[in-house]
This record gives structure tokens, C-alpha cells and sequence, in this order.
């Protein structure tokens, strides 16, 4: 009786571990999609600028059209990139902005943005579905988990009411 006890409590605690770590790290998605977006935002402006400046600054002007050319193509180039690993994850829609980041997103720039990563608390409606999302997710990882534990722990399931007959 009470081994089944303990086995009770501590099966109980783990599913609490289990579900809590499922929603903290599902409330987390939400910001480190907006802080890579805001770092992939940074690549795409600095690029802009770029090639804004490379248009019409004067400083730019004065150089051979070959150089001014090769300078233009690299800006463009990185424009190009910069807008490929933003534009899929930015228009991504709710349920598919983390598969869209998995797929389309440069990791280096996942790399960079997760080694500098800001916890936030989920305030947003986007970041709330992740965390219910991350506590579903929890609970049957914990569940698909238990389910073969269980059985050699305690062995199959006894009938509660004696057989008639």
C-alpha cells in the first residue's frame, strides 16, 4: 500500500515536471521567432541602406562603373539573403511560423540569436496558443513516456471485480 503510494506521488510529480517544461519551453518560441526576425530585419536594412547609398552617394559616384558595379551586386546579393531567411518566417502564418523558422531559417543566424536569447514572459495571443500548445505536448510526450514504465512497474492491469461463474 504504500509503495503504491509513493509510485503515485511520484508519478504525479514527474507528469507536473514533465507538463511545466512543455509550456515553458513552448512559450518561448514566440520570442525567439521576434528576436531572429529582428535580427534578420537588421540584415535586410543594413543591405538597404547599402544599396541606397551605392545609388546615390557621392562617395560611391566617383568610382569606376566596375567597382560601383561589383559593390551594387553585392549589395543586391545580400539583400537577396537577408530577405530569403525573413520574408517565409515573417509571413508565415500562426501554427506554421515554427516549422517555417526550422526550415527557412539560416542557421547561423538561429545559432546567433539563440546564444544571445532574452526569455520573455508570453504576453502576446501568438506565444499564450504556443505555451497551451507546448502543455499539450508535454502531457502526451509524458504520457507516451509512462505508458510502458507503468506496465513493468506494476505489471499488468488487475481486474477490480472477481469473475462470475
Amino acid at each position: 500500500m504504500a509503495v503504491e503510494w509513493l509510485w503515485s506521488r511520484i508519478d504525479r510529480g514527474l507528469g507536473a515536471v514533465t507538463v511545466a517544461a512543455g509550456a515553458v519551453l513552448g512559450s518561448q518560441i514566440a520570442p525567439l521567432i521576434a528576436q531572429y526576425l529582428a535580427r534578420t530585419g537588421d540584415r535586410i536594412a543594413k543591405a538597404q541602406a547599402q544599396v541606397l547609398a551605392i545609388q546615390s552617394s557621392l562617395k560611391f559616384q566617383v568610382m569606376s562603373e566596375t567597382v560601383r558595379g561589383e559593390l551594387a551586386n553585392d549589395a543586391a546579393r545580400e539583400l537577396s539573403a537577408g530577405r530569403a531567411i525573413h520574408d517565409p518566417i515573417a509571413a508565415a502564418n500562426l501554427f506554421t511560423k515554427p516549422f517555417s523558422l526550422w526550415r527557412n531559417g539560416d542557421v547561423s543566424t538561429v545559432d546567433l540569436t539563440v546564444a544571445s536569447f532574452v526569455p520573455a514572459l508570453p504576453t502576446t495571443p501568438e506565444a499564450i496558443t504556443y505555451t497551451v500548445v507546448g502543455v499539450a505536448l508535454g502531457f502526451l510526450a509524458y504520457e507516451i513516456l509512462r505508458w510502458p514504465v507503468m506496465i513493468v512497474l506494476t505489471g499488468p492491469p488487475k481486474r477490480r471485480f472477481p469473475r462470475k461463474g
